[in-house]
């Protein structure tokens, strides 16, 4: 390609300067919006998870063991467990439950 002027090439400096940044731009663009997709999909995988931990404490019937050890887990990583304890428990064996479990977590 043969320039004329020396501004012509300048110019076409500038729009191969501008066609780069943009491809980057829109590259950068795909990341973000991917990592947003995986950080919504993470945000409700853990809502579903203390959704079912919540179910969990206010069950009428008995914890089994594998509900203890999830309870455990979630007291253990979750900070504010304690907004998630009831008023009323249906089942005497799960408030006795719980309450040991908190005990142990402040040892």
């Amino acid at each position: 390609m043969k320039f004329l002027f020396k501004d012509d090439k300048n110019k076409e400096k500038l729009k191969e300067k501008e066609k780069e940044k943009k491809k980057d731009d829109d590259e950068n663009e795909d990341i973000e919006n991917e990592n947003k997709d995986n950080y919504d999909k993470k945000n409700k995988r853990e809502k579903k998870k203390k959704k079912k931990k919540i179910r969990i404490i206010v069950a009428p019937e008995a914890f089994n063991v594998n509900d203890i050890s999830n309870l455990r887990t979630f007291i253990q990583l979750e900070k504010n467990h304690l907004k998630y304890i009831p008023d009323i428990f249906l089942n005497r064996e799960n408030l006795t439950n719980i309450i040991h479990l908190l005990l142990k977590t402040l040892e």
